[in-house]
């Protein structure tokens, strides 16, 4: 009999340590895997749905540093023709000349008497060109 008192104390000893344990763990900071697991898969899903529109903006920042470049190569090629009597042969020349910054123009291409542009979309752009607004209807006005 004394050993099942001592026995069944002691598992009730057991079971109170588990439970002290089981609250322990309970009442520790932090989160748990699945919990940090769920929050990974949120932020990826954001940003893979944002990923389409940072690439148009991308995109869109590229195409408009193109035509700011075309405009600048045009206006140094206008004066440095004033200047020297005759058009600039390349890129090159308007960069020796200090007519415009020495950096890379890429996408740009001297072809005489314009410079083209290729835009993301694989579009060209001339720079004698812009600023010309294109209008719907091409017919001649009638006269009155």
């Amino acid at each position: 009999m004394e050993k099942e008192i001592g026995r069944t104390l002691d598992e009730a000893v057991k079971m109170e340590n588990l439970e002290t344990k089981l609250q322990k763990r309970k009442k520790l900071p932090g989160f748990t895997l699945i919990e940090i697991i769920a929050v990974m898969a949120i932020i990826g899903v954001m940003a893979a749905a944002l990923l389409p529109s940072i690439q148009t903006a991308m995109n869109k920042s590229k195409d408009t540093e193109i035509i700011n470049n075309l405009a600048m190569l045009d206006s140094a090629a206008k004066v440095y023709e004033l200047e020297k009597g005759t058009a600039p042969e390349s890129i090159q020349a308007l960069v020796d000349g200090k007519y415009v910054p020495d950096k890379e123009y890429a996408h740009i291409e001297f072809k005489g008497d314009h410079f083209e542009g290729t835009l993301s979309d694989e579009t060209t752009r001339k720079s004698n060109e812009l600023g010309v607004k294109s209008s719907g209807n091409d017919s001649k006005p009638s006269e009155p």
